[in-house]
């Protein structure tokens, strides 16, 4: 895979160092900035995916607790964030293991700003193309919407 000699991903929070692993690994960036209120906890994953640098190809890797690591001077409509991709999967993989199908099968999403103000979007979840709610688990019993609000998915 060829890198984008200028491409920059920036990580933002506790899985960043993760995804940008799975990049630096992928060669889909060539800069790569960890960014977390938790200064210590940024440079010491930056430590570490350039101790393992070594093994891609040839990456420049920065991180701290000061949003400029992430300054690109791009304009913020040339911006996207995926803060909710790791809650949506959590709901999705819990659903295909209650109805005894794969993650990759169902379809739901979470939505809205990381954290407080996310929520569920029940009304257009669904295995294929069955929704959620008339879905027919391996115990013939159907998931009911008292049981989805109180399954904590963040």
């Amino acid at each position: 895979m060829t890198v984008i000699e200028n491409s920059k991903l920036t990580m933002v929070g506790g899985v960043g160092s993760s995804v940008a692993y799975a990049a630096l690994t992928r060669g889909s960036a060539r800069h790569v900035a960890l960014y977390d209120i938790d200064a210590a906890k940024a440079e010491a994953e930056v430590l570490d995916l350039a101790h393992g640098a070594q093994f891609t190809d040839h990456s420049d890797i920065v991180g701290g607790g000061d949003v400029s690591v992430a300054a690109t001077g791009l304009s913020p409509e040339r911006l996207f964030a995926s803060g909710t991709v790791l809650n949506t999967s959590r709901p999705r993989w819990v659903l295909a293991q209650r109805a005894g199908v794969s993650p990759a099968s169902v379809h739901a999403h979470i939505v809205g700003e990381h954290g407080d103000t996310q929520f569920p979007l029940w009304s257009r979840a669904s295995s294929g193309t069955m929704p959620l709610l008339e879905w027919e688990m391996p115990d013939d019993a159907r998931l009911a919407p008292s049981e989805l609000d109180r399954t904590r998915w963040t």
